[in-house]
């Protein structure tokens, strides 16, 4: 994801969920990503992502939220309560 964004620094924030590790990092800039091996295209401007990764028993749960900067930013808190409603059954 990195290579995909520019400025490709993310803001990183780590915490539990049901016991769980989760890191969520979050990439706001211009947005370029190619399909499969192809090259990116010349980039979308002003977009976001936030990737929330749960470390679960079962194996790693990976949930994006991509789009334009304004749209992720109004949906952020309501992605960060998805992620944290997460529940593995044993």
């Amino acid at each position: 994801m990195p290579d995909q964004f520019s400025p490709p620094e993310p803001t990183i924030a780590r915490f539990k969920v049901q016991g769980m590790a989760v890191t969520l990092a979050e990439f706001s800039g211009n947005y370029a990503r190619g399909i499969g091996l192809g090259p990116g295209g010349p980039g979308l401007i002003d977009h976001s992502l936030i990737a929330g990764i749960i470390e679960s028993p079962r194996g790693n749960l990976i949930y994006q939220l991509w789009g334009p900067e304004n749209i992720v930013r109004q949906h952020r808190d309501g992605f960060i309560k998805f992620i944290k409603t997460t529940r593995i059954e044993p």
